[in-house]
């Protein structure tokens, strides 16, 4: 019963800890910059990378901050990645960052509101024997918070997967277009 409640707290203090870094960052990029460098976080953190998953099951970046977790190129919830295994898992994994790169690895916690994954958090780790064990008591947790959290960066409609086509808008047509319908009324 005394290891439940410990575990609990511990909880508690995490959920307590991941709001207020949430809650005081500017922007994705500070979130991020505020991860590397927190206390929770391995000192051997080098980077951190939020991303959102777009309608065509690609991982867009938000923000970044120091090494960036996908290199630069296109990832799809499809590929052979830790980051792509993560989203498609929907559970904390852990990998290699650069196959070729021994010394780097990275931590990819997805987001996932409803069962859905809707983007996910990776950080960049010079420590490649990492145990995910800590993390894993809270992941759920991380899970939730994370989907809250970009779902309240207003992204426009780049989260809106499959909700079909958005309605048009008067701002959306030339001045051609708004000249034609005028004299169709």
């Amino acid at each position: 019963m005394k290891d439940l409640e410990i575990e609990a707290r511990t909880q508690l203090f995490a959920a307590s800890h991941a709001l207020d870094v949430i809650l005081s960052s500017t922007d994705p990029a500070d979130l991020c910059r505020q991860i590397v460098h927190s206390d929770y976080v391995p000192a051997s953190a080098r980077g951190c990378e939020i991303f959102y998953l777009d309608g065509k099951s690609v991982l867009r970046s938000v923000g970044s901050y120091g090494i960036s977790a996908s290199q630069k190129v296109e990832i799809s919830a499809w590929d052979d990645s830790p980051l792509s295994e993560a989203i498609r898992e929907k559970k904390l994994v852990a990998g290699p960052f650069n196959p070729t790169a021994i010394e780097l690895n990275v931590v990819a916690i997805p987001f996932v509101t409803h069962g859905v994954p809707v983007g996910l958090m990776a950080v960049v780790l010079e420590d490649r024997n990492y145990q995910l064990q800590s993390l894993q008591e809270a992941s759920e947790l991380f899970f939730k918070l994370g989907a809250f959290y970009l779902e309240s960066l207003d992204l426009g409609n780049t989260m809106n997967v499959g909700s079909g086509p958005t309605p048009a808008s008067p701002e959306d047509l030339s001045d051609r277009q708004l000249k034609i319908l005028s004299h169709i009324q």
